[in-house]
Order: structure tokens, then sequence, then C-alpha cells
């Protein structure tokens, strides 16, 4: 855990010295102003703007993953990383960590700003049932886009590529799966879209919606374990030791 929380805090003061002070301060002007307060306030409905600061994620720890191994290569320290005493485990979980909790920090701290605000403008803020789905969707899209950002990441030799593939990946499962999703609907006999449909008739948190968050985990969990697998090789792949 130890080698884990040394990556994690190696990774974090990368990311600091990248921003610089006016930089970070731009970075949460940008995400806790326009995306924290702006754009929910512009939704009629506070408990579906609830699900900003679940998407929110997306949008922060996809990029901060994609520089985690094609960062390295392009600062050539990566060398270095992989001759330091922590495992390929400890590495990867390190690196993991850092987007899925910095994504989250900032989604929470956003979340604060929206509230705060909406209190003082005594306008009505979502409800528990809205803001546990957001809690869990969240943490569930922050993992994501992490693992995914570092599949994506291990194997690039440059963040700018591994950007445009993680780009590219992003846009084809937002727009290819709702696209999907209307043949396959159509597609099912009417007693079963029915069903369906009573599955999320309880709400935020029905059936449906926690059936959904547990696929996301379930996803989670095998990019978690082939990411584990493929990050095994970076010793090999980079002549920098044997494979722990």
């Amino acid at each position: 855990m130890s080698a884990s929380a040394g990556v994690l805090l190696r990774e974090w003061m990368a990311f600091r010295r990248a921003l610089g002070r006016a930089g970070m301060l731009r970075f949460l002007v940008l995400y806790c102003g326009v995306l924290g307060y702006f754009v929910p306030s512009r939704l009629g409905d506070p408990s579906a703007a609830a699900i900003v600061f679940a998407i929110m994620p997306l949008y922060v720890a996809g990029p901060l993953a994609i520089d985690s191994f094609a960062g390295e290569r392009e600062r050539k320290t990566l060398e270095t990383l992989l001759c330091c005493p922590a495992g390929s485990g400890a590495i990867v979980a390190g690196k993991a960590l850092f987007p899925i909790l910095a994504s989250l920090a900032v989604s929470w701290l956003s979340f604060a700003v929206f509230a705060a605000i909406s209190l003082l403008r005594a306008a009505p803020l979502p409800g528990f049932a809205a803001a546990a789905f957001s809690l869990g969707l969240g943490f569930c899209l922050s993992s994501a886009a992490s693992l995914a950002g570092l599949h994506v990441s291990l194997r690039a030799r440059s963040t700018r590529g591994a950007m445009q593939w993680y780009s590219i990946a992003l846009l084809a499962a937002s727009v290819g799966l709702p696209l999907l999703a209307v043949p396959l609907s159509n597609a099912l006999s009417p007693g079963v879209r029915h069903w369906i449909a009573t599955l999320f008739s309880e709400g935020w948190l029905s059936p449906g919606t926690l059936s959904g968050i547990a696929i996301l985990l379930v996803v989670d969990l095998c990019l978690l374990f082939f990411l584990h697998r493929r990050a095994r090789l970076l010793r090999i792949l980079n002549r920098a030791g044997a494979v722990d």
C-alpha cells in the first residue's frame, strides 16, 4: 500500500508542477464555476442537474490517465519509475487512483459550489436519491475513464496520440451507444419493453438504475484485471528489469 501511495503522490506532484498556480486556479474556476454552477443551473430539474456532476469525471479522469505512461515516455522518466522497488501492481494502482480521486474531488467540489449558491438563491437542490445515484455513477464513470485511459496510455508513444485515440473511443461510446439503443429497443417484444420500463419505474434508486451501476462496476473490474496483466509487460518492453 505504501508503494501505491508513493506512486499516487508522485502523480499529484507532477500534475501540480505541470499546471502551476495560475493553471490550477484556471482549472478550478473552469470546473467549479462554469461546470459546477453555470451549466447545472440552466437545467430546469435540479435532480437532472445532478447527472452533470456524475458525467464530469469522464472529462477529468480520462486526460489525467492518458498522461500517466505516455507522458512518462515523453519526459524520459518511465525507466526511472520502473527501476524503483514498487511492483507492477503498485504502479498501476497508484496511477489509476490519482485520476479517479482527482476527478471525484473536482466533481464533489463543483457540487458543493452548486449547492452553496443554490441555497443562497433559495433554489431547489437535487433530492437524496438523485444525489446518491449521481455519486455512484460518478465513481463508476471516473474508474472506467481512468482505466480506459491507462489502457490507451500504456502502449502510446506520445500523449497527443493517446489523447486522440481516447477522444475517438469516448466519442464512439457517447454517440454509438444511444444510437444502438434505438434499434435494440425496437427489436424487443412489447412485453420485454414493458418489463424493462417497470425496472426503472421507482425513480433514481430503482432496480434498473442499480443494475446499471452493478454492470458498470463489473466493467471496471474487467478493465482493472486486464490492465494489471498488460502492465506486467512494462519492464520487458522498456528493458528495465524483470517482470515481478
